[in-house]
């Protein structure tokens, strides 16, 4: 399903609109008005009003939205960001399956308080590709997010955590062209491109007049936090290796630090 999309973007304003679905306007990062077209779902405005509306009113506010989906450890947050359909919402439901609770899928919302990073709840749910869900044993609620994509919602239910939290790590997902599963630890400039690369809806920045704002923002997150790269072939998925990688690799680097 595709429809005509058209935006605008000012300092302390900014208008999405969508062609026989609705028009947004997000204001000073305090409001955001929505006029609806008769012929659209719940569904169809749920999905933007979630999404593009919300992304413009996190950067209004001075907020860094990662394109990511969260998980919480013991030592604090870890963000899987990465390209559409490289596997973040499946690997945070691989590691909620595993008893960790999911923060936030697919936008993680970041705030710094007291010159530490922190990572947000978004809503209490995920949302999966139909061709994602054999990996988590087919177990998902047949909803869709909209009429005509392949994408389901599955709910978070008791694994949803509720409060914001210290961001200990980003993970940056990318496929390669070899058999080959690696994750290593980024440094200095490698570690800011990653969350600029990985930034919610970025491309609203400049009309906006945020420039400036949004990568001193980022280089502070950068300089608290750690950022890795994990590369995984294209097939097979590999799943259940990227979870036990991440966990022997990344978290356990971050219980290492923590008690050092």
């Amino acid at each position: 399903m595709h429809q005509k999309v058209l935006y605008q973007a000012k300092p302390g304003e900014f208008l999405l609109q969508l062609h026989d679905i609705a028009h947004f306007w997000v204001r000073e990062g305090k409001t955001i008005t929505v006029e609806r077209s008769p012929q659209a779902t719940d569904a169809d405005v749920q999905v933007f009003l979630l999404g593009s509306a919300f992304g413009a009113l996190l950067h209004q506010r001075g907020v860094l939205p990662l394109h990511g989906s969260a998980v919480v450890t013991p030592e604090g947050v870890v963000v899987f960001v990465g390209h559409s359909g490289n596997g973040k919402s499946t690997l945070a439901g691989a590691f909620a399956k595993r008893g960790y609770a999911v923060l936030s899928d697919d936008v993680c919302a970041v705030t710094i308080a007291s010159g530490v990073p922190l990572a947000s709840p978004g809503v209490p749910w995920m949302r999966l590709w139909a061709d994602m869900q054999r990996h988590l044993d087919g177990a998902i609620e047949r909803r869709r997010v909209r009429e005509g994509q392949e994408k389901y919602i599955v709910p978070l239910d008791g694994q949803f955590a509720r409060k914001s939290m210290p961001l200990r790590a980003v993970v940056e997902l990318t496929v390669g062209s070899t058999d080959e599963l690696w994750v290593k630890p980024l440094a200095d400039m490698s570690k800011s491109q990653v969350l600029l690369r990985h930034t919610y809806r970025s491309r609203f920045v400049g009309g906006l007049g945020l420039e400036g704002s949004h990568f001193m923002q980022v280089m502070q997150v950068a300089n608290q936090i750690e950022v890795y790269r994990l590369c995984r072939p294209q097939v097979p998925f590999r799943l259940a290796e990227m979870v036990e990688l991440i966990e022997s690799e990344v978290m356990s680097a971050a219980t290492e630090r923590a008690s050092a």
